[in-house]
């Protein structure tokens, strides 16, 4: 009897031992696809990481650039209103009260010609307001009188 009990005794461990083999080959392949996944996630938020970095570096730049755009504009918009005062204080005022001059009578009205002169209300009151316009734009005058 002494071997049947040897013999169930090391069946029992045998058993036990598979068992816990075939925990360990579990745990083993766990660990693999845990260490896969980390991987993975690691790989992922490190490119969101950067694609966001990016877009942040890109809006800095631009916000950077608007700055600029809106310095310049500022400056160009003082100069707008030095010139403006200087134009202005060349040109004496008219003179006020019952001695002011009645409105200019307007042109005569031309006969319409195809292709000739505005063709829509809209383009006659274009035109209107660009011929009644005597403001010269610094840009304009700048590019024609010095070729700058």
């Amino acid at each position: 009897m002494r071997g049947f009990e040897m013999e169930k005794k090391f069946f029992n461990v045998w058993r036990n031992m598979n068992s816990k083999y075939q925990f360990l080959n579990m745990y083993r392949k766990m660990v693999q696809d845990m260490n896969h996944e980390l991987r993975r996630s690691t790989f992922y938020y490190e490119n969101e990481i950067r694609y966001h970095q990016r877009r942040a570096e890109e809006a800095c730049m631009a916000a950077k650039f608007t700055e600029r755009k809106l310095e310049y504009l500022w400056r160009e918009n003082d100069h707008n209103k030095q010139m403006l005062a200087k134009v202005k204080s060349k040109f004496k005022p008219f003179p006020g009260g019952p001695f002011v001059p009645a409105a200019l009578p307007h042109s005569p009205q031309r006969s319409k010609m195809p292709g000739h002169g505005p063709s829509s209300p809209q383009e006659e009151s274009h035109t209107v307001r660009a011929q009644e316009s005597s403001v010269i734009c610094s840009c304009d005058s700048a590019s024609t009188s010095d070729g700058s």
